[in-house]
């Protein structure tokens, strides 16, 4: 009996501690979403001054961004006992727009390929950094001159 009486006492301490937390996770995204949407917009605006061809589809990633953003943001206040899976899904899909626009624009797929891999091995949303180590290194592999990965020699 004893036992019990002390995880029954426990239980508010608990109740208590994941409200905070929420609170503290639903504040620090408004917080996150405003630089994010701030800086992410203003260095992605830099590609206009070097290839102003891409004006539409940067246009199109940055609208997307607000979105995720104002969505999770309005989410969490309609509803804080979502907040978690709310922030992990906006933080998923602000990686996946950036990975759908880096390789839209430079025409490499296999970046696109990458993203949905860690995506789905839940390497973005845990950041682990031995598959951020590998998708830099995969990206950064050289290419031959048709635009396909240069083979070892053998």
């Amino acid at each position: 009996m004893e036992g019990r009486a002390i995880v029954l006492a426990a239980e508010p301490l608990a109740r208590r501690y994941w409200l905070e937390t929420r609170a503290l996770v639903a504040s620090r995204l408004r917080t996150a979403s405003a630089f994010f949407l701030v800086f992410g917009c203003a260095i992605s605006s830099l590609d206009l001054v070097y290839f102003p061809q891409r004006t539409f589809p940067l246009l199109l990633v940055c609208a997307g961004y607000v979105a995720v953003c104002a969505a999770a943001v309005l989410l969490v206040q309609q509803a804080p006992r979502w907040t978690f899976p709310v922030t992990a899904l906006a933080t998923n899909a602000l990686a996946l727009s950036m990975a759908a626009y880096l390789a839209q624009v430079d025409n490499r797929a296999e970046m696109l390929v990458l993203a949905l891999v860690l995506f789905l091995k839940g390497g973005l949303s845990c950041c682990s950094p031995g598959a951020c180590a590998a998708s830099s290194w995969a990206a950064s592999a050289p290419r031959s001159a048709t635009g396909s990965r240069s083979q070892p020699a053998r």
